[in-house]
């Protein structure tokens, strides 16, 4: 997916597209967005302006604030991890 935010100057417009959509079929979607109305996709093809997505942040948050866990001080030793004939 590539996504673009622009201010037209005229009433013709050229985009550059990354090299991996250049020879395929893509959908061009035009519409004007508010001040301060930035559009996102939802995994589900919605989208949310950044109002929604500062107040769904917020809630996931709340919602793991007691399961966070420090690992600062966590070692991973792959010689250990992988140490099967030890007892």
């Amino acid at each position: 997916m590539f996504q673009e935010v622009i201010v037209a100057q005229g009433p013709r417009l050229t985009l550059e597209l990354p090299a991996e959509l250049v020879g395929k079929r893509i959908r061009v979607v035009a519409f004007e967005e508010g001040e301060g109305q930035r559009l996102e996709p939802t995994p589900s093809g919605g989208e949310r302006t950044e109002e929604e997505r500062a107040r769904r942040v917020a809630e996931i948050e709340a919602i793991t604030a007691g399961h966070r866990v420090d690992l600062g001080k966590f070692v991973f030793n792959r010689d250990w991890a992988n140490d099967y004939d030890a007892e």
